[in-house]
């Protein structure tokens, strides 16, 4: 995968399961930005960076999903159920990021 499909993942992400809104219109040569509702930032690296696909764990989790992670044969798997009647999603990558992020796009619905 491309460091600008990693990129606009991230920004999906960031739109889609975050609630962010993406900020282009900053000048900015280290951006993009993302408007968090507190604060601006750099989009967050979620689809590379374990701390940063932790914090969309931890969003689906508060907004009621149960979450499960587990690593297996050089893969890791990421899976959801949006309890109560939801549906179920496992996506497997070779990095626990990428695999959460695209478990977390889909059990948003993106």
């Amino acid at each position: 995968m491309t460091t600008e499909a990693h990129r606009s993942l991230d920004a999906k992400v960031a739109r889609k399961v975050m609630g962010w809104t993406i900020k282009t219109d900053l000048f900015a040569p280290d951006g993009p930005w993302v408007n968090t509702g507190e604060y601006l930032e750099r989009l967050p690296e979620f689809s590379t960076d374990i701390a940063a696909a932790w914090e969309v764990l931890e969003k689906l989790v508060a907004d009621g999903a149960v979450v499960q992670l587990h690593g297996y044969g050089g893969m890791w798997y990421a899976a959801t159920d949006r309890a109560p009647g939801g549906t179920s999603h496992q996506f497997g990558e070779t990095s626990a990021p990428l695999a959460i992020v695209r478990m977390a796009l889909a059990a948003v619905k993106a």
